[in-house]
């Protein structure tokens, strides 16, 4: 009898030795991987469970069921709103004890919105930090009524804006490009205020300029947005804006490629509007088609470009080109005559 008890006994601790073994295991760390994984909760995340659920659905715990353990085993029973830091390389512990740690979630994120992006490539930008889909921010951006009361509080966005009726996004040029902290809980309206309250500050540092200028607003950001496609430097800039306005003062199109870019909005590669093959498509933005300004922006400037055009350089040239293959200068070009343009861009392109 007593060595039928010793065997079980023996048989028990050895089964609660596996037992226990592969409960470390199912706990334990994913993998190796240190890579950021942004994992949000929200309001509607109303209990700890359906958290772990996601988190094994995100592959960021081994088990569901023995997460659930371990946390009834370490007394966490709640979690907190807000975008956490986690990784495969963190064990179910430490990812159960920042859930229900108040203040370790993240509350903002930081983002940059380079400049020169488009509305889209923003509201495409933003699905990395929200669960908003880039969809519902062009929506936003092309609602008559929303930039209309977004005009009784933001007074550099002029009236023209709702007078564009080809603009892919009414908003386009005014969403200021930038790096923000935004709150991943935050709606497509409050981050769209956020972006429109730096772009009224930048608007504030200039606006005394361009009252004494020629210049209305939606004429100056959309120029500017065409300078800063065009050149990189603010003293490239403020030429690039010179030739164009020679052009402008003389009837001369344009010309620019990044027109004819958002012209197609939808393409595969860039050469497709700088080669020269769809230069003709018929579209008021396409500027080798038609004279003046575009009805409005074609990107979203930055400061450095809405200054340099606001102070373009008085100069007599009617053409440029950059030297698109020194990737380290990419310096512009400048000429007065189209057969000076046409010998510097055979030297320089090669066409």
């Amino acid at each position: 009898m007593k060595k039928n008890l010793t065997k079980i006994f023996v048989i028990a601790l050895v089964v609660l030795f596996f037992a226990f073994a592969y409960y470390q295991e199912q706990v334990s760390k994913v993998s190796e991987n240190s890579q950021s994984v942004l994992f949000k909760v929200t309001e509607d995340h109303n209990s700890l469970r359906r958290v772990m659920h996601e988190l094994e659905n995100e592959g960021l715990i081994r088990s569901y069921d023995f997460s659930k353990i371990q946390a009834r085993l370490h007394g966490f029973d709640k979690v907190y709103v807000g975008l956490y830091d986690f990784n495969e390389s963190m064990s179910s512990y430490e990812i159960l004890k920042m859930l229900n740690t108040a203040g370790a979630a993240d509350q903002d994120v930081r983002i940059r919105f380079t400049e020169g992006f488009w509305a889209k490539d923003i509201a495409e930008a933003m699905v990395y930090i929200t669960d908003i889909p880039s969809e519902e921010f062009l929506e936003l951006w092309n609602d008559p009524e929303f930039v209309k009361e977004m005009m009784k509080t933001y007074d550099f966005l002029p009236k023209e804006i709702l007078e564009q009726k080809d603009a892919n996004v009414l908003l386009e040029g005014y969403l200021y490009p930038d790096s923000y902290n935004i709150n991943p809980l935050n709606t497509a309206e409050e981050i769209t205020e956020i972006l429109l309250k730096n772009g009224q500050r930048k608007f504030d540092s200039i606006k005394e300029s361009l009252a004494k200028s020629d210049f209305n607003t939606h004429e100056l950001y959309t120029l500017a947005s065409v300078v800063e496609y065009e050149a990189a430097t603010v003293e490239d800039m403020r030429t690039v804006a010179g030739v164009f306005m020679n052009r402008l003062d003389i009837d001369m199109k344009l010309q620019s490629s990044v027109t004819v870019c958002y012209s197609l909005y939808e393409f595969d590669d860039w050469t497709e509007c700088e080669s020269g093959k769809n230069n003709q498509i018929d579209s008021p933005y396409n500027t080798y088609r038609y004279e003046g300004l575009p009805p409005g922006p074609i990107l979203n400037p930055s400061i450095k470009a809405i200054e340099a055009t606001l102070n373009f350089e008085d100069n007599d040239y009617f053409y440029f080109v950059a030297d698109v293959y020194d990737v380290m200068d990419g310096k512009v070009h400048f000429q007065e005559t189209y057969a000076e343009h046409e010998e510097i861009r055979l030297k320089l392109l090669g066409y």
